[in-house]
């Protein structure tokens, strides 16, 4: 499906919430294989594709829209909903187990 055709199925209310979700989590699993430099996710990623999910469904309609007051409600949004996890992201394109228990040296002179 091309991205228009994706997008008017997003902002319908006639398309059923779960093909919704799977155009989202589509979207955000390509997006986060471009970060990460591969071709498949890593499983320990999917915590990630999990919240990008959740936050961009809510934005659905509002894209582009970075805070929003009505009636006393107010919302703001990230502009990339993937930079909360941008260190776990770069340690992991750089070689680094971010999962790993770091350990540090003592050097006493």
């Amino acid at each position: 499906m091309s991205a228009a055709e994706d997008y008017l199925k997003l902002i319908d209310n006639a398309t059923p919430i779960a093909d919704k979700l799977a155009i989202v989590e589509q979207q955000a699993t390509d997006r986060l294989n471009v970060l990460l430099g591969t071709d498949t996710v890593p499983t320990k990623f999917n915590y990630i594709i999990a919240k990008v999910v959740g936050s961009y469904y809510v934005r659905i309609g509002a894209e582009g829209t970075t805070s929003t007051n009505q009636d006393g409600l107010s919302q703001s949004f990230l502009e990339d909903d993937f930079a909360p996890f941008m260190d776990e992201i770069n340690a992991y394109k750089n070689g680094d187990d971010f999962y790993k228990p770091q350990h540090g040296k003592w050097w006493l002179i």
